[in-house]
């Protein structure tokens, strides 16, 4: 009877298990399906760099990618619903297809199950090791998971709100909200391994390699702020100057905007169509027109290719500044596409 009684105990706990299995699963599709898209896989290939700086094992690089991983791709869907957006990588967005409500509470899902599970997942995968012996550690580990997620809610927020609310802060808010919306996760691999392996790079190296992660945010952000107005097959992917549609307050806008050489009522001609609802392609013609006379897209091309020379001496990953290649626009090719 004890031995019937044990038996079944063991399969209603399978039958637990199973359940609560598929039942994450399903809830968690919204976010599945981007990470079932092809992306530039970024956070990968630095969590592979960064962990063999600090000599962790394969098994634990692999362990940091499937954090970073899971808690980018959780903040797409919930950035994607914030911003309206209708295509992501070149597919319907996760909240078109499956709705808001669904997907919104699928980012969060996410999130949750990430700071739920980590203590349990660190046990699991790094039971054993030399360098993840104490309590302490652990807890660290989950102090940081907790402080990133929140930063980079920070830094959305500030994102969202000079949107709806229509202010340009100046260029170093710009630069400490990108710090935050962007920057956090790449920081969060040099913070995570740090903790894990200590002692095996100097505090001088862990600093210049938070400061690399720091430029390369930068250029990460900025880039796509570039591209997303001034490369035709980022329009086909996506939508033409999507920035514009959502009155977004990217770098060049800044620098428009604090630019002391340009006059008053070109400005003042420029944001009476930024801030138009409903811009057609003629408004979006005009606000590139204005940028480019006024050399604001040519000198953002032109720190783009000065932030690559800097990035590639700090952090040495050809293999990722080939996947953030970028090219100079042109405003030719630009205005053909607009007016056909």
């Amino acid at each position: 009877m004890d031995h019937i009684n044990v038996f079944t105990l063991h399969v209603i706990i399978y039958i637990v298990i199973i359940v609560r299995t598929h039942i994450s699963t399903i809830l968690l599709q919204p976010v599945s399906y981007y990470k079932n898209m092809k992306g530039k896989n970024t956070r990968s290939v630095l969590s592979e760099y960064i962990g063999r700086l600090y000599k962790l094992p394969s098994k634990h690089i692999l362990f940091i990618k499937k954090i970073c991983d899971d808690c980018h791709n959780a903040s797409l869907v919930i950035d994607d619903i914030q911003d309206n957006s209708l295509y992501r990588r070149g597919k319907p967005t996760s909240h078109i297809v499956y709705g808001i409500p669904y997907s919104l509470n699928a980012g969060y899902l996410c999130a949750f199950k990430l700071l739920y599970t980590l203590p349990k997942d660190l046990k699991m995968h790094f039971n054993g090791s030399s360098y993840m012996h104490t309590e302490t550690i652990r807890e660290q580990i989950l102090t940081c998971a907790t402080q990133s997620i929140y930063e980079m809610h920070i830094g959305q927020g500030l994102d969202i709100y000079w949107s709806t609310y229509k202010i340009t802060p100046s260029m170093q808010e710009y630069l400490d909200m990108i710090e935050k919306k962007t920057g956090t996760l790449f920081t969060y691999v040099n913070k995570l391994c740090s903790i894990i392996h200590p002692n095996v790079l100097s505090v001088l190296e862990t600093e210049n390699i938070h400061n690399g992660l720091k430029l390369l945010c930068y250029f990460f952000q900025i880039r796509d702020d570039y591209i997303n107005i001034t490369d035709t097959h980022v329009w086909k992917q996506k939508s033409i100057c999507e920035d514009f549609d959502e009155y977004k307050q990217t770098y060049m806008i800044v620098l428009f905007y604090h630019n002391f050489d340009i006059s008053q009522s070109v400005k003042d001609t420029f944001f009476s169509v930024f801030y138009k609802s409903n811009k057609t392609k003629h408004d979006k013609l005009q606000l590139l027109r204005i940028l480019h006379e006024h050399e604001i897209l040519s000198n953002t091309y032109q720190y783009l290719l000065s932030s690559i020379g800097n990035l590639k001496e700090v952090l040495r990953i050809p293999f990722l500044y080939n996947l953030l290649k970028v090219k100079a626009y042109q405003i030719n090719e630009l205005e053909e596409y607009l007016l056909q």
